[in-house]
């Protein structure tokens, strides 16, 4: 059995968006979840363009924080719970439901990382390892230039399962097609 606790990330711009399905870590609060409310869970951009780009040479927190600042969504902040989201079985095909209110086009990407152990903080190098594919393989979906909720398919890998695995949204902002 998959079992996902969801968290999100964006990239390279300022993005208005949060993963509603299954609810990120910052997003819970908003669905009934017990957990603390994150009222700026729509802006995990990394600090914004400048912070990212200039300040902090194109990185960012593996859930969206600033890479210099405060990781409040990454293991032992205050929005990493341990709380389970929604749980999937291997090889299930899932939708993610992401509300876009402020377009900056660009593409989502999703991966996932075995992390069963809350006090650890997952890691990039975990998370491209599985990376999630649409049902016709294809990594990235591109956005259609409108402010709405997206549904994306995606497959999670047969042969991963784990107590507690770290969902990772990530939108490259600001890129066409």
């Amino acid at each position: 059995m998959v079992i996902i606790l969801c968290i999100y990330s964006t990239n390279v711009c300022h993005g208005h968006g949060w993963l509603k399905d299954p609810p990120s870590r910052s997003s819970m609060w908003k669905y009934g979840f017990p957990t603390p409310p994150n009222y700026n869970h729509m802006q995990l951009f990394c600090g914004g363009f400048y912070v990212q780009t200039v300040l902090n040479h194109g990185k960012c927190g593996t859930c969206g924080d600033r890479w210099d600042g405060t990781r409040e969504n990454e293991a032992g902040g205050p929005y990493a719970t341990g709380r389970i989201s929604r749980r999937y079985q291997e090889g299930q095909t899932m939708t993610a439901e992401i509300m876009i209110t402020a377009q900056h086009f660009g593409y989502f990407e999703f991966r996932v990382c075995p992390n069963n152990n809350t006090s650890k903080k997952a890691s990039e190098e975990c998370f491209e390892k599985y990376p999630l594919h649409q049902p016709d393989g294809s990594e990235r979906y591109y956005l259609n230039g409108q402010s709405e909720m997206y549904n994306v398919k995606l497959v999670l890998p047969m042969g991963l399962t784990c107590s507690q695995c770290v969902f990772q949204w990530t939108w490259y902002a600001g890129m066409l097609q």
